[in-house]
């Protein structure tokens, strides 16, 4: 029995510290600081890119809501009068632009310009007044958009989540009872992303209820997030919003890998639990 206390004291005294897994997002290439996906959603595709890189990556999205007043655009270059943005565009910059304020201090002033002109350019929750097709705020998602707002502080937030909770157990749900097309269920889990990254986290009853909603529609990102197997389908691109029974975009961008290891290291593992942020890497 003292051989064993005694090894048990000296165990204690010597358990060495857990190792840091450090995270070296590869490069992504982009034109004029965006990325450009073949049918155009540049805004949602760059504010995930701008997530999950480094702090020299370019803010060009940043920039761009601040040189047109307010309005989260498709792309720049390419603004579609008829649909120039849209809820989806929004999420992106969102995911994007908190991400980039919590990690990369130096741009913060930057992003809170940005996102106060942004926020006056939404009059009555409408993301491009005047369009032919509705761009308002759905209610689930206003409360996302103010509490990222107050999370800039230029917006007093909402209080209560239970609007956005419910739409994320419904999209995931419906979309799978219907075998339809699965992006919803993707912007779903990058808006459950965000509100951990402003500290506004869904409850465990609205995840087991996503995770219930989702199982079986083999999406990598939402997969890992339930703690279930990911599931990689070699040659398709954008898995991160397609589900299993769905076919493939044809060529793409391909992000998917690397959101996928930048949420598994740095959203949901290395930053919270050792203090050491492996996408905080801007040349000082």
């Amino acid at each position: 029995m003292k051989r064993l206390l005694l090894s048990l004291s000296l165990y204690s005294c010597t358990t060495p510290k857990p190792l840091v897994q450090e995270y070296i997002p590869p490069v992504i290439e982009t034109t004029d600081g965006y990325v450009s996906p073949p049918f155009g959603d540049s805004a949602l595709f760059t504010g995930i890119a701008m997530a999950t890189q480094p702090c020299d990556f370019p803010i060009a999205l940043v920039d761009q809501v601040l040189i047109d007043d307010g309005l989260i655009r498709r792309h720049p270059t390419d603004p579609k009068p008829h649909d120039p943005s849209s809820r989806d565009m929004v999420i992106g910059a969102m995911l994007g632009m908190v991400s980039r304020y919590n990690r990369c201090p130096k741009d913060r002033k930057l992003i809170r310009w940005a996102w106060a002109a942004h926020a006056e350019y939404v009059k009555d929750g409408k993301l491009y007044p005047g369009a032919g097709i509705d761009k308002s705020l759905t209610p689930g998602l206003t409360f996302l958009w103010k509490n990222v707002g107050a999370h800039f502080g230029v917006d007093d937030g909402e209080e209560s989540p239970l609007l956005f909770r419910a739409n994320l157990v419904s999209t995931a749900t419906i979309i799978r009872e219907q075998q339809a097309a699965c992006y919803p269920i993707h912007l779903a889990y990058l808006q459950i992303k965000i509100a951990e990254l402003i500290d506004r986290p869904i409850d465990s009853v609205t995840k087991l209820l996503f995770c219930v909603g989702t199982n079986g529609t083999d999406m990598p990102l939402v997969d890992q997030y339930c703690e279930r197997e990911p599931k990689w389908r070699e040659g398709f691109d954008y898995q991160s919003q397609r589900c299993g029974y769905e076919k493939p975009d044809g060529p793409g961008h391909n992000l998917d890998r690397l959101v996928f290891e930048a949420v598994k290291y740095s959203y949901e593992g290395i930053t919270r639990h050792t203090g050491v942020d492996p996408l905080a890497r801007s040349s000082n």
